[in-house]
């Protein structure tokens, strides 16, 4: 600090210093500590529900900003509404805030991947940064659906990145429970023999990506086929869970109200 003489002969501190460094903090918004604007980055963009990327409806955009519709509520088929009562104008707001708040976004949101309906090839519009920066993740597959039973093919410049920072991943699935008469199916039996072998390579695949430090929750109604599936390829452990979504699908009635980002963790199997 520096000294200036007054007109009174004393050496008083020079204030223009201050008047610099004040000048040059952030100021509005930007100048709250970064903690006080991470609080408010989740108050806005902290969801109470999973996000469902099958239903989401995506729009063109610049830069590979984040493609979330801006409204209060948005209709989907089948009579479900997926509600986002929040508003993600703050992700505009500058180049600052918009990155700060895709963290909170993208970073502490779950997200719902249904591969049978392929969702899983709609995660190149979120943009490969904004991929990176997903840490909960749960993926549905059931014998139904556009890509059921076609082979699936992940984009290995997409889900190689997504599942290397997953803190935690979730699998829910449904094996067929009765023959439906599909593709000259005529016994549940052959059923199941298509569903192991549509199921298999996507596991192969999860597993060999998927790092030792991810949590991993299996939700299979413990049915048998699949359950060895899952034994024989997540080596390293995983713990089997009660989904809200898993409850959805295999009718199970719901003993809890928990939402379905809280999961029931029944046991954990850990394979030597």
């Amino acid at each position: 600090m520096s000294f200036v003489l007054s007109y009174s002969n004393h050496y008083v501190p020079d204030m223009s210093e201050f008047s610099s460094q004040s000048s040059s903090r952030p100021r509005g918004f930007l100048g709250l500590p970064l903690e006080l604007r991470e609080e408010i980055y989740f108050r806005l963009l902290l969801f109470n529900d999973d996000v469902d990327v099958q239903f989401l409806k995506f729009k063109a955009d610049r830069g590979m900003m984040p493609n979330w519709r801006d409204h209060k509520q948005q209709t989907l088929r089948g009579g479900m509404e997926y509600v986002v009562p929040k508003k993600t104008g703050i992700l505009c707001a500058s180049q600052q805030i918009g990155q700060e708040a895709l963290n909170i976004l993208y970073g502490f949101n779950t997200f719902i991947i249904r591969v049978h309906g392929g969702a899983h090839d709609k995660l190149h519009k979120f943009g490969a940064s904004n991929i990176q920066r997903i840490r909960f993740l749960k993926l549905v597959a059931q014998p139904m659906g556009v890509c059921y039973p076609v082979p699936i093919k992940f984009d290995s410049l997409i889900w190689d990145s997504l599942l290397t920072d997953l803190i935690q991943f979730s699998l829910i699935v449904q094996q067929p429970l009765q023959a439906r008469g599909y593709h000259g199916i005529s016994s549940l039996e052959k059923e199941i023999r298509i569903w192991v072998t549509w199921l298999t390579p996507i596991l192969r695949y999860l597993a060999g990506n998927i790092p030792e430090r991810t949590t991993v929750g299996v939700d299979d109604n413990d049915l048998v086929e699949t359950d060895g599936l899952m034994r024989e390829f997540f080596r390293f452990g995983y713990a089997k869970v009660q989904t809200e979504i898993g409850d959805k699908i295999f009718k199970r009635s719901l003993l809890s109200m928990e939402p379905e980002c809280c999961e029931i963790n029944k046991d954990m199997v850990i394979l030597d």
